[in-house]
């Protein structure tokens, strides 16, 4: 490269100033404030800043998912996972109590979600192995036919506590629990913790009652898909000044095309200026 072009590659790294930004802490219930040490914090025993509004949780295992353990010398049941989450739940500040559990085929859990009532509850799917089918058809049945909400696992790697510890009971494992929990309680509407106000006032100032935060994606198809597969614009937005709950809006559009986050992006601005005003 220097003979023919005159140019000289270093052979060091390039340095480039940075600075290391102060930690926020995180406030639950009761502005009981959890400090952050490394990216990550201790949530095991912590309440939900607000519970969601769940009553009930439904467990139902397809045919063939493996439990990990056993208790008695028989095959774990839908119904113990059911049994410990609705616990876990209840020690993050969400009043739930174990529902129905089975386990069947995907015509099975149609059914089982056909006869149930229509309370505030979430059904925990257990999957043999991780399929994107099997998947997407538990997703279609339970928001396209039922309206239910749910939420799939894989069965086999469901850690199991066979004997109890300075952390927890015999049981399902508290943490694997626990980061299903923080994700059921924002599907029914609740907030698991924010930001503290003093730390979202030194950031922002003023400005936190007018700041919007958006975040937008488009997923393309896929090489091979079949001709005519379209693009999906999303765009969500912030709906408070804790910067918590984000209303979402969505487009199909042409494949590979960029043009509806635009769109969508307007459409959030609109929404959260009528909603605050």
């Amino acid at each position: 490269m220097k003979q023919s072009l005159g140019v000289v590659a270093e052979d060091k790294l390039i340095n480039i100033q940075a600075k290391i930004l102060a930690t926020p802490s995180l406030q639950y219930f009761n502005r009981n404030v959890r400090d952050i040490r490394n990216a990550s914090w201790a949530f095991t025993h912590e309440r939900f800043s607000r519970a969601g509004s769940l009553d009930v949780i439904d467990a139902f295992a397809l045919d063939k998912a493996p439990f990990n353990n056993r208790r008695d010398n028989h095959p774990e049941k839908p119904r113990d996972l059911a049994e410990d989450m609705a616990d876990r739940l209840s020690s993050h500040g969400v009043q739930v109590r174990r529902g129905e559990s089975e386990r069947g085929s995907l015509e099975a859990l149609s059914q089982f979600w056909k006869k149930l009532s229509k309370a505030q509850r979430a059904t925990l799917v257990a999957l043999d192995g991780h399929s994107f089918d099997i998947h997407a058809d538990v997703k279609r049945l339970a928001d396209l036919e039922h309206g239910v909400h749910s939420m799939c696992l894989q069965s086999g790697k469901i850690p199991y506590i066979t004997k109890k510890n300075a952390v927890q009971d015999v049981g399902y494992g508290y943490q694997f629990l626990s980061n299903y929990a923080l994700k059921l309680n924002l599907k029914t509407g609740g907030i698991n913790h924010t930001l503290s106000s003093d730390f979202l006032d030194q950031c922002l100032g003023s400005d936190r009652d007018t700041t919007l935060i958006l975040g937008a994606d488009v997923t393309h198809p896929n090489v091979g898909d079949a001709l005519g597969t379209p693009s999906i614009a999303c765009v969500v937005g912030s709906y408070d000044n804790q910067f918590q709950i984000y209303h979402g809006s969505m487009r199909l559009q042409a494949g590979r095309e960029e043009v509806s986050v635009a769109i969508t992006r307007e459409e959030r601005i609109v929404l959260t200026q009528k909603a605050n005003c």
